[in-house]
């Protein structure tokens, strides 16, 4: 899994919203969140996003397909954890 500081942020951008903000998939973590766990329960309706607002700021979003942010991370292991409570609360 890819660390915030090894991110091409060059990398051609996936989607800029109407503020100006830069979005890239996180292609491992939405693997990662939309895999079984041992229980058997995957976030299928999920995706993960490196994000940089027009100031500079950046971040890590998980994402509901409807727009709901579920969690927000630098670390790729917070996010993990984030993703693993997320599939073990799932009905």
């Amino acid at each position: 899994m890819k660390c915030m500081c090894d991110f091409d942020w060059t990398a051609p951008v996936e989607f800029v919203n109407e503020k100006g903000t830069r979005w890239w998939r996180d292609r491992e973590l939405t693997q990662y969140a939309q895999q079984q766990n041992e229980q058997g329960k995957k976030l299928n309706h999920v995706a993960c996003w490196f994000v940089e607002t027009c100031e500079g700021r950046r971040t890590r979003l998980l994402v509901q397909r409807r727009g709901l942010i579920l969690a927000q991370t630098l670390d790729v292991n917070a996010m993990m954890n984030e993703i693993d409570i997320l599939k073990f609360y799932k009905a």
